[in-house]
């Protein structure tokens, strides 16, 4: 009887309560998208001459 209850109590746990006030569209650009847009202007070539890596990979 507990695991009934344990798992049909969460979904009665949770509903939608509407929504309070006004809302806004997301405006902020996405992160990942700034991320890899960083590491494309980065010249790779000029940090991996300065690192002493064993293994440099083929670019």
């Amino acid at each position: 009887m507990a695991i009934v209850l344990a798992a049909v109590a969460p979904a009665q746990a949770y509903k939608h309560l509407g929504t309070a006030g006004r809302t806004f569209p997301i405006v902020e650009p996405d992160a990942l998208t700034e991320i890899k847009e960083a590491a494309a202007r980065v010249n790779w070539e000029k940090v991996w001459d300065k690192q002493q890596f064993p293994d440099k990979p083929e670019t």
